[in-house]
């Protein structure tokens, strides 16, 4: 009886176990190969974006999320999401000043955060942009200057699932 209890555990660890790894492994290669396969259009970004002060919005190097047609609700949620990542700004229209209650910190500190994630981009310019991009809600431009995809309202859970591949990387320790 020993035997066979043995001959069972040992199948389990070198036949079961391995075979789950490589089945669940799998899956998520080809959850990874689909979203690039998704994320392959690549289309020239060269509008050149002005925020509210006419100020320029730099772009490049930075995976930027254009929110064309957004509430406020909406943009909260995207923006509570990626906050702290490095290299990733939401442009809209909406006042910044949303924002402030998803931050613990003093006022200077926040206005660093928002100014860093999020750029206001002029109205006129918006109008002219949800023309262009005819019955889209969002564009999302990768730090290459190169359009990735366009989404609806409906697209958010693909929207937020295609964002983490696009961000740059930065190494922690040389601090880039």
């Amino acid at each position: 009886m020993q035997k066979l209890g043995t001959a069972v555990l040992l199948f389990l660890l070198l036949v079961v176990l391995p075979a789950g790894s490589w089945l669940y492994l799998k899956k998520g290669f080809n959850y990874r190969k689909q979203i690039m396969k998704d994320l392959e259009n690549k289309t020239p970004f060269n509008d050149t974006l002005i925020n509210r002060d006419s100020t320029l919005i730099l772009y490049r190097g930075k995976c930027s999320l254009l929110a064309l047609n957004a509430d406020d609700t909406t943009l909260k949620d995207v923006y509570r999401q990626f906050k702290e990542a490095r290299g990733f700004q939401l442009i809209a229209e909406s006042n910044p000043e949303i924002f402030r209650q998803e931050y613990k910190r003093t006022n200077d500190e926040i206005d660093a955060m928002i100014n860093n994630s999020y750029k206001q981009i002029d109205k006129n310019q918006l109008i002219e942009l949800q023309s262009r991009f005819n019955g889209k809600d969002f564009v999302l431009i990768d730090s290459l200057n190169q359009i990735r995809n366009t989404y609806t309202k409906a697209d958010m859970t693909k929207l937020i699932n295609h964002i983490p591949p696009l961000l740059p990387y930065f190494d922690q320790k040389k601090g880039r």
